[in-house]
């Protein structure tokens, strides 16, 4: 019948080079826009805790902090750490840090807090909300990865609105890449609009591994897939001989 097409009379050869072709270029196109697993880590800042940034790998995500008051709020600030576990090279992931919880008239520092140039904590001194601002700034450091924002990224701590922060990445190597999300609070004094003090809160770490499927990067899995399939339909057609009559019949049914 002119309406069935005559699969019997294909080389089985042929058949086989379609097949082969075809779940080749599918797998291809589903490794390239398959969403990449994501990690998650919560640091909860206790009342008063210093530490020191941690080298470790990002399933220990301890790090510096000079906190808060202690009964000054009833819920412990959290700094959420989200990023992919995984990125396709040349392909971009995002990496978003948030600090929630933390009450700009809760804090307070030492004037001889660790602020990236070492010293030593001797006594706390509150923050005044109407004579300072408090500036939350974070920085990802990942060498070998393309990171934008580069320069620190600065928000205003404000009461009951959580601080958020977003970078994209990008890998170019097949191999892990290891980097620190920095948090600091800088206490800016009104008047004069100067940094008074830079504290330094958190310093969480995570890893992200660069990978290819076949050598080949995202963008050209899905561009190399797309056209694998676009092949495999169009041969899917030239190999059968009752193709050409059998899209014409359809055709004028259709019309």
């Amino acid at each position: 019948m002119c309406s069935r097409l005559q699969l019997s009379r294909v080389p089985r050869w042929r058949l086989a080079a379609w097949a082969v072709l075809f779940a080749a270029s599918a797998a291809t196109v589903a490794w390239g826009f398959w969403p990449p697993a994501r990690e998650t880590i919560k640091l909860e800042l206790e009342p008063g805790q210093m530490a020191w940034p941690s080298t470790e790998a990002a399933g220990n995500p301890s790090g510096t902090a000079r906190m808060f008051a202690a009964g000054a709020t009833t819920e412990k600030p959290t700094v959420t750490l989200d990023y992919p576990v995984r990125l396709r090279l040349q392909d971009a992931g995002l990496i978003r840090l948030r600090l929630l919880g933390a009450q700009p008239d809760a804090l307070s520092y030492a004037p001889g807090a660790h602020d990236g140039g070492g010293g030593a904590a001797t006594s706390s001194t509150p923050v005044d909300p109407t004579s300072h601002n408090v500036i939350v700034e974070s920085r990802l450091d990942m060498p070998g990865a393309r990171v934008r924002p580069y320069d620190g990224i600065r928000e205003p701590l404000m009461l009951d609105v959580p601080v958020e922060f977003v970078w994209s990445v990008g890998v170019f190597e097949p191999k892990k890449h290891r980097g620190t999300a920095w948090l600091f609070l800088v206490i800016v004094e009104r008047s004069t609009h100067q940094a008074e003090k830079r504290v330094a809160l958190s310093a969480q770490s995570l890893e992200i591994a660069g990978t290819s499927f076949l050598g080949l990067s995202g963008p050209l899995a899905r561009i190399g897939g797309g056209l694998g399939l676009i092949c495999s339909w169009l041969l899917a057609f030239l190999i059968v001989d009752d193709a050409p009559r059998w899209l014409r019949e359809r055709l004028r049914g259709a019309i």
